[in-house]
């Protein structure tokens, strides 16, 4: 009987002092399979790589169907672009635009062009230069000289300056030269300026290059003077050097605005300097030396306080004062009407 009772309670032991009925074991192997059921449809789960979980990712713009030219047609035929549904409508465009298959991308560039030549309308417009620049990302010199053959006019010079622009973000020396060749004067002159302008961030002395060959116009100025103002961030005193010798007052203001501006953002004082002592008075002066107020009131408001106070009477020291107590006061800039240029 001891020996009887000594089992009894080991056995109770290694069950944890309670003894199972055979219900009661039953139940506990089903709860441990489904547990383990669970475990391993959670590690198949993880298993599972993301990119099959639908939920986890960003539907592409839908796909025109079969009929795409029927589409093409139904949004040529919207005619007004803006109004109520503007952004739905370019939205619209867009997904059209992106969705279409490549290998239909000339032919519905030449169908649209067709029912814009019977048919001029807005809409038409902007689906044109969407799928012509979804073409040069694949094409970029196929969709180029394919402007060339459209009928004369502003749309025309539009798309080749377009296609001008996004071929000089590829390669700058090919659009270049691809521009240069273009026989008519005015379409040249835009192209050219299209290509100096998608240089002006990556290489600004490319650009200033290029515009400086081109004839004078307003585009042709503003391409040279941003130019400079992006030269200086990484070399002011050449910059400032170059800007000073430009014959043209105008475009020698415009230059040497964007440059204060710019250099307002490293050496405040230096910029500061340039802007007061370098420019007339007037639009461009304001707006400079507002720029520098702003950048300079950032980190030492004492020390441009004084350089504001020195400035002599006049509309140049109420417009920098005014500027520097909004600043002190408020903690942001407030845009002076009619500058003309912006920090």
């Amino acid at each position: 009987m001891a020996i009887a009772g000594a089992i009894l309670v080991v056995l109770l032991l290694l069950n944890g002092l309670k003894p199972l009925s055979q219900s009661a074991i039953s139940l506990q192997t089903n709860e441990s399979g489904k547990s383990a059921t669970v475990a391993q449809s959670q590690a198949h789960s993880l298993a599972v790589p993301i990119s099959f979980r639908r939920s986890e990712r960003k539907e592409p713009p839908q796909a025109p169907t079969q009929n795409w030219r029927q589409q093409l047609a139904a949004l040529h035929g919207i005619g007004k672009l803006f109004g109520l549904k503007g952004e739905e409508l370019m939205k619209q465009l867009q997904d059209y635009a992106e969705g279409l298959d490549g290998e239909n991308l000339p032919a519905a560039v030449q169908e649209l062009q067709e029912l814009q030549t019977q048919n001029p309308t807005e809409t038409g417009r902007d689906l044109q230069l969407r799928l012509l620049q979804k073409w040069g990302q694949a094409d970029i010199r196929s969709a180029a000289e394919w402007t060339t053959q459209m009928p004369a006019g502003l749309e025309r010079q539009e798309a080749i300056a377009t296609m001008a622009g996004k071929w000089a973000e590829k390669n700058f020396a090919e659009a270049g030269a691809w521009a240069g060749r273009l026989s008519d004067k005015t379409e040249k002159q835009g192209a050219l300026e299209s290509v100096a302008d998608a240089a002006i961030y990556r290489n600004p002395l490319d650009a200033l290059k290029l515009a400086r060959t081109l004839d004078a116009s307003p585009v042709r100025d503003d391409i040279i003077a941003r130019a400079a103002g992006i030269w200086a961030s990484k070399a002011p005193d050449e910059a400032v050097s170059w800007a000073k010798q430009i014959p043209n007052g105008s475009l020698r203001e415009q230059a040497i605005s964007r440059i204060a501006v710019n250099w307002a953002a490293t050496d405040p004082v230096a910029a500061g300097n340039l802007a007061a002592n370098s420019l007339q008075a007037g639009p461009m002066q304001d707006a400079a030396v507002a720029a520098v107020v702003q950048r300079w009131s950032q980190t030492d408001a004492p020390g441009v306080t004084t350089w504001v106070n020195q400035f002599p009477e006049g509309k140049l020291r109420q417009n920098a004062t005014a500027m520097l107590e909004h600043l002190l006061k408020n903690g942001r800039p407030v845009a002076l009407r009619g500058a003309g240029v912006h920090p």
